[in-house]
């Protein structure tokens, strides 16, 4: 149930895959949101504790979202923004990526 608690407050609003990957991350990193009533995703939390469903994250610990991130132009005060720009699909200004998400380094 804690994992449904994680992946309801960290991705209530993601898509499919993106609650499966805050799921697996979010075994792998115990810092996360667990404030919400798990709704729709406590089969989802089981299914990928007991092994149901593949990690699509490649063992990532972290995750950020885009629509949370500065957006070009807009402040990026108290934020880690040196992942630089990225266009993010369902955003239409490009957003700032925090610097351990940049996937070349």
């Amino acid at each position: 149930k804690e994992l449904a608690k994680s992946i309801m407050s960290e991705a209530s609003v993601g898509t499919k895959d993106e609650k499966i990957a805050v799921g697996f991350a979010s075994i792998r990193n115990s810092k996360h949101a667990k404030n919400q009533t798990p709704t729709d995703v406590i089969s989802l939390a089981e299914d990928i504790v007991n092994g149901k469903i593949t990690d699509n994250t490649k063992g990532a610990n972290h995750w950020y979202s885009p629509r949370s991130m500065p957006k070009e132009g807009e402040s990026t005060g108290g934020y880690d923004v040196k992942g630089g720009l990225e266009q993010t699909t369902g955003v239409v200004k490009k957003n700032y990526k925090p610097s351990w998400a940049d996937e070349t380094k």
